[in-house]
């Protein structure tokens, strides 16, 4: 029989490995919704979904880079918005490599020491579930909240986006968006 002492660490270390994989999970979802807004980039809608593979096994930074390419260029009004959210995003990233790469022994405890390149310098991190079930948070206000990637402004996006596509195209080849079973794009059909 284990000592009570040694079984509490071993809880923690659950409790821990548990908040690692919350938080892996949830900037998974946040790096399939930056890709799903990326198919809304591509001119031919009829066809973006043909380029969802390629957003699927693209970087993160190149994703960013091409949402913010396509908002300079087409849906200026986003940029503030999208900068903060690029920030965010940024900011857990690096969080991510922590959990993600730097771990360098995952032993029976209640915390990981974790290290990453940062620059030409090496930066250390102790991971706690606090820390991770905080970024936890953070990522799930950044993918669903106030002006979430995977709410209100992947809606805001894809509706601006398809407003364009509508713009060029023959009324046999426009699209109508719709938002629980609401109309939002300016084309009604």
């Amino acid at each position: 029989m284990l000592h009570p002492f040694t079984m509490n660490i071993f809880e923690e270390n659950e409790k821990l490995k548990s908040a690692i994989g919350s938080f892996i999970i949830a900037f998974s979802e946040l790096e399939f919704a930056l890709a799903h807004i990326c198919i809304f980039t591509e001119f031919d809608l009829l066809r973006a979904n043909e380029t969802a593979v390629e957003y699927l096994g693209m970087s993160l930074d190149l994703k960013k880079r091409k949402i913010k390419e396509y908002i300079s260029k087409y849906q200026p009004d986003l940029k503030e918005r999208w900068q903060n959210i690029s920030d965010e995003i940024a900011r857990l990233n690096k969080h991510r490599r922590y959990v993600a790469h730097g771990v360098h022994v995952a032993s029976v405890s209640d915390s990981l020491n974790s290290s990453i390149k940062v620059g030409k310098q090496m930066e250390s991190e102790e991971l706690t579930v606090e820390k991770l079930n905080q970024w936890r948070s953070d990522l799930s206000e950044l993918n669903t909240g106030q002006d979430g990637v995977n709410g209100v402004f992947m809606t805001d996006f894809k509706r601006l986006s398809i407003d364009r596509w509508n713009k060029h195209v023959s009324n046999e080849h426009k699209i109508v968006y719709k938002i629980n079973g609401e109309i939002v794009s300016e084309w009604k059909g």
